[in-house]
C-alpha cells in the first residue's frame, strides 16, 4: 500500500512539474498548427481629394500629415492587442486599430491544444495625405466593423499563453489586411 501511495505521489508530482514547466515556456515543442476563420467587414468611409496649393503657398503645414504616403495604401497601419504590434513601421501618421477583447474559448491538454475565438471590433480613423509632387491633399475618414470567428488546433506542447498569442497575432494580421483593403479601395 504504501508503495502504490508513493507511485502515486511521484507521478502527481511529476505531471503537475511537467505542466507548470509547460506555461513557464521551459519545455515546448511546436508541431503543427491548424487554423481556420471567417471574417466579414463593413465599412462606411469617405474619401476626398483637395488641391494644396493654396495651403502650400501660404506656408502653413496640415497637422497630422504624413508626407511618406502618396496615396491612401502608403498610409501606415497598425495593430495593437495587449503588448503585441503588427503591421507597418510607424514613419508618420499611422492608423493605429488597438483590439479590445479576443474571445478565445481555449481547450487546453499538453499535447494538444483547440480554440474556438471570435471579434467583433469597430474600426474608425482619419487620416490626411500631403501628396506635395501634385499638389493635392487626400483625406480619409473611415469607419467600419470587423467580425470573425474561427477555430485553432495545435498539436505539440504550447503552454496556453503560446496558444493564445497565436491566436492573437494570426487575428491581428487578419484586421490589419481588411484596412489594408479598404484603403486600397479608396484610391482614384
Amino acid at each position: 500500500m504504501k508503495i502504490l501511495k508513493s507511485t502515486l505521489l511521484i507521478t502527481a508530482g511529476t505531471l503537475l512539474a511537467l505542466t507548470i514547466l509547460i506555461e513557464l515556456n521551459v519545455i515546448s515543442y511546436n508541431n503543427e498548427q491548424n487554423i481556420s476563420c471567417q471574417y466579414n467587414t463593413s465599412w462606411s468611409s469617405q474619401s476626398v481629394e483637395t488641391d494644396a496649393s493654396s495651403l502650400l503657398k501660404k506656408g502653413s503645414t496640415l497637422n497630422n500629415d504624413c508626407k511618406a504616403a502618396k496615396k491612401f495604401d502608403d498610409i501606415p497601419v497598425r495593430v495593437t492587442y495587449g503588448s503585441l504590434n503588427y503591421g507597418d513601421p510607424v514613419n508618420c501618421r499611422t492608423i493605429i486599430i488597438p483590439l479590445n477583447d479576443i474571445a478565445i474559448d481555449m481547450i487546453w491538454s499538453p499535447v494538444i491544444n483547440s480554440a474556438d475565438f471570435s471579434l467583433a471590433q469597430p474600426i474608425e480613423y482619419n487620416c490626411k495625405v500631403l501628396n506635395e509632387a501634385e499638389q493635392k491633399v487626400l483625406l480619409i475618414d473611415g469607419d467600419g466593423m470587423i467580425g470573425l470567428t474561427g477555430t485553432l488546433e495545435l498539436s505539440g506542447i504550447y503552454s496556453n499563453n503560446e496558444a493564445r498569442n497565436y491566436v492573437a497575432k494570426y487575428v491581428m494580421k487578419i484586421v490589419y489586411k481588411a484596412v489594408k483593403d479598404q484603403l486600397k479601395s479608396k484610391q482614384k
